[in-house]
């Protein structure tokens, strides 16, 4: 008895993880590699940051109600960076998973493999509909390092814990989206000028004509901080999600993501909306939601 009730058990479980078959019509792929250039037919990573567009493609009859898709940076042959990091685009609009959405690194090292997780579900809100096709995150490596030429970087499928496996779910059940990877590339360091004279030549540079041998950029865009608004990344106060607007809704949402759900800020020097230059806590988030909601002060002018 204990045997057959074993193996309805089982059975059962297989059924509940069985992917549905129109799985073959959802897609996760990489849209566009920022830091990749072509030499005689091969591509390669230029030393500095590489910023992967990561595209959600639903083409079946159905509406997608849950994800799950978890990615890791990882070097076969021992390359290290200093990052990894996830930014959600505007068009993966947080209200379609009103439950949760969440774009966030798991565990960063900067060496061996880096998870990041993709995860959202809806309550209420509608969902990702049938036809849906968008860039939904910008994924950041780096910067990658000379010393590394030669060396593999690859950007795969992962799961995470306690329950990031690669599924999409709806009333239908669940699906496993078909996955466009592994992408891997060699890091190689391009024979060009560096006019700026920050160790980074003009091909593989995001900003040509600012020093910036940190080759940061805060939003993930592919252009560095130091061409975008000058290193300061602040130009409205509580301006947190960057928008030209603020301080609104979005911008404490952006605020309560990045301190709770472990989300990148798109600008960092707008999140530090009292102007104490220390890293961004919990006195921001206060001082934010009382300007907001209880007539406190408005957030400190930018330095």
């Amino acid at each position: 008895m204990r045997q057959i009730a074993a193996t309805i058990i089982a059975s059962l479980a297989i059924l509940c993880f069985c992917p549905a078959s129109h799985g073959q019509d959802m897609a996760v792929t990489v849209d566009q590699i920022y830091g990749l250039w072509e030499d005689s037919g091969t591509d390669y990573l230029c030393t500095g940051n590489a910023i992967y567009k990561i595209r959600f493609t639903n083409n079946s009859a159905e509406t997608i109600t849950g994800f799950t898709c978890g990615l890791k940076v990882y070097s076969p042959d021992g390359a290290c960076w200093n990052d990894a990091r996830i930014i959600r685009t505007d068009e993966m609009n947080p209200t379609m998973f009103d439950l949760t959405c969440s774009f966030a690194p798991f565990m960063v090292t900067g060496c061996g493999a880096d998870t990041i997780k993709m995860s959202g579900s809806a309550l209420f809100g509608p969902g990702m509909p049938p036809g849906y096709d968008e860039v939904v995150a910008r994924v950041g490596i780096g910067p990658l390092s000379p010393p590394d030429n030669g060396k593999t970087i690859c950007l795969d499928t992962s799961y995470y814990p306690p329950s990031g496996i690669w599924m999409w779910t709806g009333s239908f059940g669940a699906a496993m989206p078909t996955w466009g990877g592994p992408y891997c590339y060699q890091i190689a360091t391009m024979p060009c000028m560096d006019a700026d004279g920050d160790g980074v030549e003009d091909c593989c540079d995001n900003c040509e004509t600012i020093a910036n041998a940190d080759q940061e950029d805060s939003d993930l865009d592919g252009v560095g901080d130091a061409c975008a608004y000058g290193y300061s990344c602040c130009e409205i106060p509580g301006d947190i999600d960057y928008d030209g607007k603020g301080p609104d809704i979005a911008d404490l949402v952006y605020l309560v993501n990045f301190m709770f759900l472990g989300e990148w800020l798109p600008c960092d020097g707008n999140g530090d909306v009292n102007r104490t230059g220390l890293p961004i806590d919990i006195a921001d988030l206060v001082y934010i939601v009382q300007y907001m909601f209880d007539g406190g002060p408005a957030p400190l002018p930018c330095p």
